[in-house]
């Protein structure tokens, strides 16, 4: 989910829940909450999605992250560049 803003800039969260059906009850599931920003810029003529995000996991096995933070880099490949 996006929210946005001016100049290329949006706030956004994207959890990723997970689940081990073979773990034992309270170990099965991680489940993120948080989210982050991300801002559209340009690499000569070609757009690029850049976003950090951070979640802290309201559920998670004994052995599993309390936090976990996620970077991405997408490259946006529009047509008019080819």
């Amino acid at each position: 989910m996006n929210y946005n803003l001016p100049d290329g800039w949006y706030l956004t969260t994207s959890p990723i829940m997970t689940a081990n059906m073979m773990a034992e009850g309270s170990q099965q599931w991680t489940v993120p909450l948080g989210g982050g920003v991300g801002k559209i810029i340009h690499l000569g003529k070609l757009p690029l999605n850049v976003q950090l995000q951070g979640f802290y996991n309201v559920a998670h096995p004994d052995i599993g992250p309390e936090w976990s933070v996620r970077f991405t880099v997408q490259m946006m490949l529009p047509k008019s560049i080819f």
